[in-house]
């Protein structure tokens, strides 16, 4: 794991659509994600709890909110 993947570990943002994959521009590249862990709808919050070969796996976590320092603003 390299620091890009360390530092994206716990991060969350929120989600566009219903696609359990998708591609989001975070901390300054973009990164392929999967939804392994609920179903996603439009502005659910997807956490990022785990990385491997570069591809982010997260999980639909609706409790947490975007005031918060871990919360990612991805580009539009």
């Amino acid at each position: 794991m390299d620091y890009f993947d360390h530092k994206l570990l716990g991060k969350y943002f929120r989600s566009k659509g219903t696609q359990i994959r998708g591609v989001v521009f975070a901390l300054g590249r973009y990164i392929e994600y999967v939804v392994i862990e609920g179903e996603p709808n439009v502005d659910s919050m997807l956490e990022v709890f785990a990385i491997e070969n570069g591809k982010a796996f997260v999980r639909v976590n609706d409790y947490l909110i975007e005031e918060s320092e871990d919360y990612i603003e991805i580009r539009k």
